[in-house]
């Protein structure tokens, strides 16, 4: 296994252990016992958790463009999902937690 997949296996583990709806969603259903976490201290671990993803794969030294082109892949994933959270350039880990509400339980309760 190539450390570019070596990674993304790291940040699937740990993007299905944010949300295991989500890993059940993708057929993933190791987390199917569980509920994910989404208080405010629990979204900062994630989200240093993400940047620390990040800046292993901008360090990873590839030997092909086949691996860069992986390496990249997986690096504008891994921005993507710490963005989610926080939002573009905010900080604001509270975006997150509101977007979850509006999109996730409010039509859960006939809201939405």
């Amino acid at each position: 296994m190539s450390p570019t997949d070596e990674l993304a296996r790291s940040y699937l583990d740990l993007r299905w252990h944010l949300d295991p709806a989500a890993a059940s969603r993708m057929g993933v259903h190791e987390q199917d016992n569980r509920l994910g976490q989404f208080d405010a201290a629990t979204v900062r671990e994630h989200l240093a958790a993400f940047r620390s993803l990040e800046v292993a794969a901008e360090a990873l030294e590839v030997e092909s463009a086949d691996e860069e082109i992986d390496r990249t892949a997986l690096l504008d994933e891994i921005r993507a999902s710490a963005d989610r959270i926080v939002g573009p350039g905010t900080g604001e880990v509270i975006r997150f937690l509101v977007r979850f509400e509006v999109t996730r339980i409010l039509p859960l309760v006939g809201a939405g």
